[in-house]
């Protein structure tokens, strides 16, 4: 749109003097903190552009005829222009004096260039660190810019925002990143990746200039100017209206389909959102974008749940949409702005589509328009410089002395969804970094339920972060973290958490801000290296590697520790809990200074307090050497060969013993027991397909000796048998008392030599006190008192006899003496006297039952059991059943002897 002026070639400062409101096409807004500048300045013109997801940016030349007015006075203002429609309505963009250039001065009259840009390019110059915990796209934005709002006066006065272009969800994400971005390029980020778009309206409040910032993710977003229809039709002065008077169409091909996948490891699976174009691209552009497909593979976690991916899947397609097709114009329509939405008419192939087909939204807009400039040469050449380029940019080949306004504007069809187009790989690329464990309260480890800690990353100042989350020290810091493990599986792997307050490494997947994990610890001035025993310290102790581990609330310790010093190696197991430990290899004292006492070689397993050692299918510990470790884990030869002689010596010893009238021996069970061990390995990876193995016993050899011993009582108890068998000797010793008792028979047998008998010095005493006493010999049977006599009574005869009959009997008041041959008496006299008797006394033995009452009792408190129902079989045949007393107890077992019970409980009324 040009316009004649009437003004001759003349000095800047007569030139703005003609220039008055009523013949300005272009006029400047000043805040009311610089009303002096509306009368100083006139906008000589101005050129840039304007986006829809992008900037405000234009370059406004303005002078003054006064030379009070410096660069500082400009910089950072709020500002605004307007250009008048035909109507005379201005048309207005608003933003903030990003840059101040005095272009030229002379004779009184200086020319400057302002660089208006909206917030968001300035907000470009604030770049920062910083985590957000729980917040959505929407909620980040409003925090930033109220932040600035509150802070910065200017952009209080300067900049609004608003959400009501917002028809979709945007969920609150667990964390979010702002890695070293500017304040702008991490709000286009986040708006990128959710598919929001973004432009500006501008306003004047009261004489503020004000520039609004919108979000928008539907068509219906934008302002609606379309009551009235552009005209399409060539710019000149007999047109009384604004008109388009350039038109054309592009396509560009599109994928078919958009695939947004992304690993969930909640449910460890992949989710994955898919969206196919809604575009009609005619039949080759459709056959074409079958094979074109877009798939992104984004970080795990990239959506808040499925519903949120299939969104911003629809989002990627919608930008390669927007991409796909467009339309791109020239027009004088001063009333156009970027976000702005027209009708067209007049243009013959629009002209043909359906009426809602002929409504546009205008996506970027590029605008050049001036007053009418009449300047002398010098300011002529100071003014157009560097501006050929803009007016050539939207085709104006006006005279400068008429004023001009044009632009060039891009646009799409008003029903489509304009969406940021999102490229991962502009996402800044974070490498490993430092954090901090944080936990809640007095905790030393705070891990959720998976294992995840959080964090607090070491750039977080207070006072970026609302309510300190992000800086305070506990779990808001961050969000639950995962931490790598040497090996994580279903319920099975390593569990290594790191302590509150340790430094830990943090790498990003996929590079990604937003999706941290941690890695490891690292070792620093607070937190130094494992002191292994409390001994040492690097790099003496170096040899040394492991893991110590730390009591909660307190100064004990576990470690597994690895020494591999030269000729020294060894591997310890300990808890500082009782000094419990399992020491292996070249033992010595705890490593200090890099050296260490000789203690030993091999194993020790030591404890300060109680030990166990408890297998199901057997025990073998033997010193029997099996050299590396060579061999089954049974082998046993050697053992199985002395129970052999074992087993042949036993029961040869004991056959002969009952052949000559010796009590037999029972060697039954040392047989079974022989066999059990030949059998051990049955059923185990030695011998898989072979039975009747595994028995649990034990079984204790050595090649050399055996040695038990104990300052106090040693206790030895046999279910059945206890079989003692040495194929030399059998030797007691007792300081004090040897005591054997028998719950039925006893019986000595001495094959080749003696039996001997001896009470050295106490007395000698033999009895079967409610049975017969049988002493015989082979050969000669020898009773004699060296200090005493010999006194022998029975109560009712006692029997002198020979072989030849000769005998002498005493009892029943008499005496009775015969022989087959004489009978010789010799005494130096004789006497017969009247009957007398001295009576003998004999010993009385006490007689009584073997009595038994069995109990049973709970195992986990050791009290009676009630009503338990019970059946006892005894060694005689005779069974008994019935039911426990108040007291637990069954019937009484009544016996004269010892006897094996077999009692079975078998339930509980209670």
């Amino acid at each position: 749109m040009t316009a004649s002026a009437d003004m001759t070639s003349a000095p800047l400062g007569a030139m703005l003097k003609l220039l008055t409101h009523e013949r300005r096409l272009l006029k400047l807004h000043w805040p009311t903190s610089a009303t002096s500048l509306a009368t100083k300045l006139v906008a000589m013109q101005v050129s840039g552009s304007e986006t829809v997801c992008g900037n405000v940016r234009y370059r406004v030349q303005c002078a003054s005829s006064m030379q009070d007015i410096g660069i500082d006075d400009l910089q950072g203002l709020p500002v605004g222009f307007s250009v008048k429609d035909v109507d005379g309505v201005p048309a207005l963009v608003c933003g903030l004096a990003a840059s101040v250039r005095q272009v030229h001065s002379e004779a009184g009259a200086v020319l400057f260039e302002i660089e208006l840009c909206d917030a968001l390019h300035l907000l470009e110059q604030r770049k920062t660190w910083r985590v957000f915990c729980d917040r959505s796209v929407v909620e980040i934005r409003d925090q930033i810019l109220s932040e600035h709002r509150h802070d910065n006066n200017i952009l209080a006065a300067a900049l609004r925002w608003h959400t009501r272009g917002l028809h979709k969800t945007y969920p609150q994400r667990a964390f979010i990143m702002q890695a070293g971005e500017s304040d702008a390029a991490f709000l286009r980020r986040i708006w990128q990746q959710e598919g929001i778009a973004w432009h500006f309206r501008f306003t004047l409040e009261g004489e503020e200039p004000v520039h609004h910032l919108h979000l928008a993710d539907h068509p219906t977003a934008y302002p609606d100017q379309t009551a009235v229809a552009l005209r399409y039709h060539r710019a000149d002065a007999l047109e009384r209206t604004d008109t388009i008077n350039q038109w054309e169409a592009w396509r560009e091909p599109l994928p078919g389909e958009v695939t947004l996948s992304a690993f969930d490891y909640k449910s460890n699976q992949c989710m994955e959102a898919q969206e196919g174009t809604l575009r009609d691209q005619g039949q080759a552009g459709l056959a074409l974008a079958r094979s074109l497909g877009n798939y992104e593979y984004g970080p795990p976690f990239l959506a808040a749940g499925r519903a949120h991916q299939q969104q911003m899947a629809r989002a990627r397609m919608q930008a390669h949409e927007l991409a796909a097709r467009g339309y791109r114009a020239r027009s004088v329509v001063r009333s156009l702005r970027a976000g702005s939405q027209f009708a067209l008419s007049g243009q013959p192939h629009i002209d043909t589509l359906p009426e809602h087909a002929r409504r546009f939204t205008v996506t970027q807009l590029r605008l050049y328009a001036r007053n009418a400039l009449v300047l002398d040469a010098p300011w002529m050449a100071a003014l157009m410089e560097d501006w050929l380029p803009a007016r050539a940019a939207v085709g104006d080949q006006a005279a400068l002395d008429v004023p001009v306004y044009c632009n060039a504007f891009e646009c799409v069809a008003r029903d489509t969804v304009i969406v940021p187009s999102y490229d991962p790989d502009q996402v800044p690329k974070l490498g490993m970094m430092s954090a901090v464990v944080v936990g809640d309260g007095d905790k030393e480890v705070d891990v959720d339920e998976m294992g995840r800690i959080a964090v607090r990353f070491l750039f977080a100042r207070p006072h970026e972060h609302p309510r300190q989350r992000g800086a305070s020290g506990s779990t808001a810091d961050s969000a639950r973290i995962r931490v790598l493990q040497p090996w994580a599986d279903a319920g099975f792997g390593t569990a290594f958490w790191p302590r509150v307050g340790s430094e830990i490494l943090i790498a990003f997947l996929q590079n990604h801000p937003d999706k941290p994990v941690a890695l490891g610890g690292l070792y620093d001035g607070t937190h130094c290296p494992p002191q292994f025993s409390h001994q040492g310290k690097l790099p003496e102790n170096s040899a040394l590697s492991g893991i110590r581990s730390k009591e909660f609330k307190a100064d004990r310790h576990s470690h597994l520790r690895f020494d591999d010093s030269a000729g020294q190696i060894s591997a310890q197991l300990l808890s500082d809990h009782a000094a419990t430990q399992l020491n292996q290899g070249w033992l010595g004292s705890p490593r200090n200074e890099g050296n260490s006492t000789p203690r030993g070689e091999g194993f020790e397993l030591a404890t300060d307090a109680a030990g166990c050692l408890r297998t199901a299918h057997g025990l073998l510990i033997t010193a029997f050497a099996r050299l590396n470790a060579s061999g089954h884990q049974l082998a046993r030869d050697e053992t199985l060969a002395l129970m052999q002689q074992c087993v042949q010596l036993f029961t040869g010893i004991g056959d002969y013993a009952a052949r000559h009238q010796a009590m037999a021996a029972d060697h039954a069970a040392h047989e079974r027991l022989y066999r059990q061990l030949q059998r051990w390995e049955n059923g185990s990876n030695t011998a898989p397909d072979a039975g009747d193995g595994g028995t649990p016993v034990v079984a204790i050899t050595a090649p050399a000796g055996l040695h038990f011993s104990t300052p106090e009582t040693a206790v030895t108890h046999a279910g059945e048998n206890c079989d003692t068998v040495a194929l030399r000797n059998i030797q007691l010793a007792s300081g004090e008392h040897l005591t054997a008792n028998a719950g039925k028979g006893m019986s000595l047998f001495a094959q080749s030599e003696d039996l001997k008998l001896i009470a050295h010095q106490g007395e000698l005493r033999l009895q079967s006190q409610h049975n017969d006493t049988s002493v015989v010999a082979a050969r000669n049977l020898s009773l004699s008192a060296s200090d005493g006599k010999v006194q022998i009574i029975a109560a009712d005869e006692i029997l002198l006899a020979t072989a030849d009959g000769s005998y002498l009997r005493l009892g029943k008041g008499k005496i009775d003496m015969g022989c087959s041959g004489a009978a010789s008496i010799h005494a130096a006299k004789h006497h017969w006297l009247d009957a007398q008797t001295t009576p003998g006394e004999l010993p009385k033995f006490a007689k009584e039952e073997v009595g038994r009452k069995p109990v049973v009792a709970r195992p986990t408190d050791d009290q009676a059991v009630p009503g338990a129902r019970f059946e006892i079989d005894r060694s005689d045949g005779v069974g008994m059943t019935g039911q426990t007393d108040e007291q637990g107890a069954t019937g009484a077992i009544s016996r004269s002897a010892f006897e094996q019970l077999r009692i079975r409980f078998l339930d509980t009324d209670s």
